[in-house]
């Protein structure tokens, strides 16, 4: 009875360790499963906060833009003091709205990090996220990507430079045109250097009276011969 007993259990405890492994490999499996999705969600995630950058930022340009190519009249084009200037603008007797309303950082949920220029006035906005972007060009952006990471976005507005005005001094000297060569006068050719000799033009006579001289000379030969 208990060599037969010792039979049995055999089979049983194999077919625990088979069912232990099995559930080892199903736990590894799903657990690499949960990491993809894990791993593409956030993807997801971080490409649509990139997209939401995008479109905040390039709204920042555009109101800066608005705020200084639309002063009042009277008053020199001038960038912001603050990012609040652009939501309500009371540079003029009416107050103006450059932007809807202040936009956060989507990938950090903080404000944006202000960009100024050397008279301390705002020229954009950036994040702060050290994030690495996915986003590489910056084709039809308003957007100057000085890096691969978030924060290295600039949005930034530069006004177009104006002509130099040029002075009076400056067109006067500048050439309009190149004056044409005067046509060289035609010299005349004398008959052996002499001075009182005319011109060969006007020595030549024409064809007809060579003509005319050729026929009276054959008219004059036949009567000297008759003469002799």
């Amino acid at each position: 009875m208990s060599q037969r007993g010792k039979t049995l259990k055999k089979p049983v405890n194999n077919q625990k360790g088979a069912m232990l492994l099995t559930c080892m490999v199903l736990i590894v499996v799903m657990g690499l499963a949960a990491g993809m999705a894990a791993q593409s969600w956030t993807s997801l995630v971080q490409r649509n906060h990139e997209k939401e950058l995008l479109f905040r930022g390039e709204s920042y340009v555009r109101a800066i833009q608005s705020y200084y190519s639309t002063p009042p009249k009277g008053v020199a084009p001038e960038f912001p003091h603050d990012l609040e200037d652009l939501v309500l603008d009371r540079r003029g007797p009416a107050n103006v709205r450059h932007l809807r309303q202040l936009y956060s950082d989507p990938l950090t949920g903080e404000p944006f990090a202000v960009i100024r220029g050397e008279d301390g006035r705002i020229r954009g906005v950036r994040s702060t996220s050290s994030k690495t972007a996915f986003r590489t060009d910056a084709e039809d952006l308003l957007v100057s990507m000085n890096g691969s990471t978030y924060q290295e976005w600039h949005f930034k507005y530069v006004p177009p430079k104006s002509p130099t005005p040029q002075t009076a001094s400056s067109i006067s000297s500048t050439p309009t045109g190149t004056a044409p060569a005067p046509t060289p006068a035609a010299t005349e050719i004398s008959d052996g250097g002499s001075s009182g000799g005319g011109s060969a033009a006007n020595r030549s006579e024409p064809p007809e009276e060579h003509e005319r001289s050729g026929h009276s000379l054959l008219g004059v030969l036949p009567e000297a011969d008759d003469a002799f």
